[in-house]
C-alpha cells in the first residue's frame, strides 16, 4: 500500500506576518522623513523660481521705464489731519509688474485710476505665492530698507529700493545691485485695522491703501497699516521674525518665511538667494539699504 505524503500548509504563519509588517513599518519610518525633506526642498525650489521670475520682471520693467516700479502709490493729504496721513489709490509694485509676468490680460482689466475696491476681486497669482504658505496671500514684498516709513506728507524717501511713491533706478543703488536686496519673502500672519472693507486674501498683491482697503482672512488682530502688505523691513533684531512694530507710523513689518532655516531673497541684479536665519544682523541690514556705503556681500549658504 502506497502512503500519500502529508501536504504542507502553504500559508503564512502569524510570526511571519508580524515580521513582514514590522519590516514595512521600519521602511516607512525611514522613508517618510526623506519624503518630507524632498517635499520641503521642492517647495523651496519653486519659491526661488517664483522669486527669480519677479526679479527678471523687475529688470524688464526697469528697461522700459528706467525705474523700478513704486513701492505703492499714495497721495498726500493735509498735514493738519493726523488721522489721514496718506490716502490711496495705493496700487503697489506687484500690480504694475503684471505685464512682465505674463499677466497682461489681467493688467488690462484693472482700472488704475479707480479706487482699488473696484478691483478687489482680482485673483491670486501663482507667481506671487510661495507653495509653503498655507493661505493664498502675497508671499513677496519689496525691500523698504532700515527704519520706519512715516506716513507724514512730504516724508523723505526710504533707504531701501521701495517706499511710498518711490522712483528708484539702478543709478540710485550706489552700493551696487549685487549688494542690495530688491524683494524678499513675507509670511503674511498679521491682521489690520478692523472696520474697513475686506478683500479676498488672494488680492493682497493689488494695493496698499491705508484707510480704504483691508485684507480679510489673516490671523492676528494687530493694528498695522496696510503698506506692510507690500513692503518689508530689515530693521528687526530677528531677521525673519513675523513680529514687528505695529503702529501707523512704523508700518513696514519684517521679512519672514514658511521655509525652515531661512527665507528667499532677490537682489537688485535679479540674482536669487536663500538667506539663513543665522545671518549676521548687521550684514542683513546693510544688504537692505541701497546707498549706505557698505557693499556687503551676500553670504553663500
Amino acid at each position: 500500500m502506497t502512503r500519500t505524503p502529508a501536504r504542507r500548509d502553504s500559508g503564512f504563519t502569524l510570526l511571519e506576518v508580524v515580521l513582514v509588517l514590522a519590516l514595512i513599518l521600519v521602511a516607512l519610518a525611514l522613508l517618510l522623513p526623506a519624503l518630507g525633506d524632498a517635499r520641503l526642498a521642492a517647495r523651496r525650489t519653486q519659491c526661488m523660481n517664483n522669486a527669480r521670475q519677479i526679479g527678471l520682471a523687475m529688470q524688464n520693467y526697469h528697461d522700459v521705464y528706467r525705474l523700478f516700479p513704486p513701492g505703492y502709490v499714495a497721495r498726500d493729504v493735509a498735514p493738519s489731519d493726523p488721522a489721514e496721513k496718506e490716502r490711496g489709490p495705493g496700487y503697489a509694485w506687484a500690480a504694475m509688474l503684471l505685464p512682465y509676468i505674463d499677466q497682461a490680460a489681467l493688467a488690462g482689466t484693472i482700472d488704475f485710476s479707480a479706487d482699488p475696491i473696484s478691483n478687489a476681486a482680482a485673483p491670486a497669482i501663482a507667481t506671487y505665492r510661495c507653495a509653503s504658505d498655507p493661505d493664498p496671500m502675497m508671499s513677496y514684498v519689496g525691500c523698504a530698507g532700515l527704519g520706519s516709513l512715516t506716513e507724514s506728507p512730504g516724508a523723505p524717501s526710504g533707504p531701501g529700493i521701495f517706499y511710498r511713491n518711490s522712483f528708484t533706478s539702478v543709478f540710485d543703488v550706489t552700493d551696487g545691485t549685487t549688494h542690495t536686496i530688491l524683494i524678499g519673502e513675507r509670511a503674511q500672519t498679521h491682521d489690520f485695522v478692523p472696520g474697513e472693507l475686506p478683500v479676498p486674501a488672494g488680492a493682497v498683491w493689488l494695493a496698499a491703501t491705508p484707510g480704504e482697503l483691508r485684507p480679510a482672512g489673516v490671523e492676528q488682530p494687530f493694528l498695522e497699516s496696510s503698506a506692510s502688505l507690500v513692503l518689508g523691513n530689515v530693521g528687526q533684531d530677528e531677521p525673519f521674525s513675523v513680529s514687528a512694530a505695529h503702529c501707523r507710523t512704523n508700518h513696514v513689518a519684517s521679512f519672514s518665511s514658511s521655509h525652515p532655516g531661512g527665507a528667499v531673497f532677490v537682489m537688485a541684479d535679479s540674482s536669487t538667494h536663500f538667506l539663513s536665519d543665522d545671518i549676521d544682523v548687521d550684514l542683513y541690514r546693510q544688504l537692505g539699504q541701497r546707498s549706505d556705503g557698505m557693499q556687503a556681500d551676500v553670504p553663500d549658504w
